[in-house]
C-alpha cells in the first residue's frame, strides 16, 4: 500500500517538473498567447488532444526528448493538468514580462548618461 503512494508521489512531482519546463520553454520562445489558446481550446477534448499530440509524436520527436515528450502527453489527459500547465505559463509569463520592464528602467539612466557623454566630446 505504501509502495503505491511512493509512485503517485514520484508521479506528481515528475509531473510538475515537466509542467514547469513546458511553460518555461514556451514563454522563452514567447509563444504564450497561442499555447493558452490551444490549451484552452482543448481542455474539453483532453484525451483527444492528447492522443493527437501521440500520432504526431514521431514528427515531433525529432526536436525535442521523446521520453518527457510522452510523459508530457499522458499529462495533458487530466483536465486539471491542462489548468496546471496555463497557470504555469501565465506566471512565468508575468515574471518575464516584469524583468523585461525593471530591465528596460534600468537600461534608460545609462543611455542617457551615454548621450551626454557623447553631446559633451562633441562641444
Amino acid at each position: 500500500m505504501e509502495q503505491v503512494a511512493d509512485k503517485t508521489t514520484i508521479k506528481t512531482q515528475t509531473g510538475e517538473q515537466i509542467i514547469e519546463t513546458v511553460a518555461e520553454k514556451i514563454v522563452r520562445f514567447r509563444m504564450s498567447v497561442p499555447a493558452v489558446l490551444f490549451l484552452e481550446m482543448s481542455k474539453p477534448m483532453s484525451v483527444l488532444g492528447s492522443s493527437a499530440l501521440v500520432f504526431f509524436g514521431p514528427f515531433i520527436t525529432l526536436f525535442v526528448d521523446s521520453t518527457k515528450f510522452y510523459q508530457f502527453t499522458e499529462l495533458l489527459e487530466d483536465r486539471e493538468n491542462i489548468e496546471k500547465v496555463i497557470s504555469a505559463i501565465e506566471k512565468k509569463e508575468e515574471v518575464f514580462t516584469q524583468s523585461r520592464k525593471d530591465s528596460e528602467k534600468s537600461a534608460k539612466p545609462v543611455a542617457k548618461i551615454i548621450n551626454h557623454k557623447s553631446k559633451v566630446e562633441n562641444d
